[in-house]
């Protein structure tokens, strides 16, 4: 399958629900963890506790728990707080040493890995849905761009909105920008869904929404862009675990 034919088939399919964002920055930090092999179940009760620990500090953070339900890293979860500028990270409510002590009191025997990205959500390249709080479902593509063509990529995805909006397209997605942590460059196209049922492609093909919008030339010209831009992708779908988030309103047991 050309390279090409791979993000355009993240774009294909539907979504209706929004990640969990209620400040107006863009920027997100997504925490990925490997439980032990089989201390899950141990783990997941370190996370409950480390959350409550939140709430007792008076967290004003919300922080989404997804796990891994399909793709290499299967198992794993990835923990996110959302929609925050950078200055944010240098005064977070709740981390510092009493922080990393209750971590490590509640999790750090359970775990077997830990790392951290940082992500910078694109509005103008973005059709967020409608509606509020974390959807049951995202599937994430990440798409790896050639450093030299990265200019031609991002004004070839550019393109994209436009041409779903004039087919009246239910599509929806949040574009970002991977800016710390993992391969670069690199972007993601997380898909928000609320049941499997909504991840069916939707009846108009993608490439013949482009045509409508742009005409065959450009359509074939933006695939074509962001053919020979990208060397390689990966996706993988999430699971919402509200049982292991966190909202500033309460914690969820």
């Amino acid at each position: 399958m050309k390279k090409f034919l791979i993000l355009a088939l993240a774009f294909a399919l539907l979504a209706v629900a929004l990640p969990a964002t209620a400040q107006d920055g863009t920027v997100s930090m997504l925490i990925r963890i490997e439980p032990k092999a089989g201390m899950t179940d141990q783990w997941e009760e370190g996370v409950k506790k480390h959350m409550e620990f939140h709430g007792q500090q008076g967290d004003t953070w919300s922080w989404a728990m997804w796990e891994v339900i399909s793709g290499d890293k299967t198992g794993e979860f990835t923990v996110g707080t959302y929609g925050h500028e950078w200055s944010d990270f240098d005064n977070m409510p709740v981390s510092g040493p009493e922080d990393e002590a209750d971590g490590k009191k509640t999790t750090e025997a359970y775990t077997e890995s830990v790392s951290i990205m940082y992500s910078n959500y694109m509005p103008e390249f973005s059709l967020p849905p409608d509606g509020d709080g974390p959807s049951k479902l995202l599937s994430i593509f990440t798409v790896y761009v050639k450093p030299e063509f990265e200019e031609d990529y991002v004004n070839a995805i550019r393109k994209i909105p436009e041409a779903l909006k004039k087919a009246n397209s239910s599509i929806r997605y949040f574009f970002a920008d991977v800016v710390i942590g993992g391969r670069q460059p690199a972007y993601r196209i997380v898909i928000p869904a609320d049941s499997f049922a909504d991840l069916a492609p939707p009846a108009t093909p993608f490439r013949r929404m482009l045509e409508e919008a742009y005409g065959a030339s450009e359509a074939d010209a933006i695939l074509d862009t962001i053919s020979r831009a990208s060397y390689g992708s990966n996706s993988e779908l999430l699971i919402h675990r509200p049982d292991l988030s966190y909202t500033p309103s309460s914690t969820s047991n």
